[in-house]
């Protein structure tokens, strides 16, 4: 089920759930982009991904013109993505960075994030701050 945020003649924003990928991959599954297309009656391309595993909300830009400003703006960073994760260990700060090395693995189709820099992986940084918290979970 497609669940739209928000649509004009410019660009559509959608509410992509988990489990879905936003472009077609090797397992056939149906995409948000073919879900998106069929909703708009035009071929559509994402202004950004979000992976598989995550829900949020993915922008796509129904005109060229759309695309163009989108994309501009996502390159200069001055489009803020924010992400939120709830987790069952509670940080040990805070506030903090987390730095891991991703590698991705064509044949399984998967991610992994690792320690320590190793050939094909990219670093990434993640910088967190705890929300709040239950008795079991905690939000960052």
């Amino acid at each position: 089920m497609l669940h739209v945020l928000f649509e004009d003649s410019a660009l559509i924003v959608l509410n992509k759930p988990a489990g879905i990928p936003v472009q077609s991959d090797k397992t056939g599954d149906t995409s948000l982009i073919e879900l998106a297309g069929a909703h708009c009656g035009q071929a559509l391309h994402p202004v950004h991904r979000i992976d598989r595993p995550v829900s949020g909300i993915v922008l796509f830009g129904k005109t060229k013109e759309a695309m163009t400003a989108l994309t501009e703006q996502f390159q200069a960073r001055s489009i803020e993505k924010a992400y939120l994760a709830v987790v069952q260990q509670m940080p040990q700060e805070p506030t903090g960075t987390l730095v891991h090395h991703i590698r991705k693995y064509e044949a399984r189709n998967i991610s992994k994030a690792h320690e320590e820099s190793r050939p094909g992986t990219r670093r990434a940084e993640t910088r967190y701050r705890l929300l709040g918290s239950s008795d079991r979970y905690h939000l960052l």
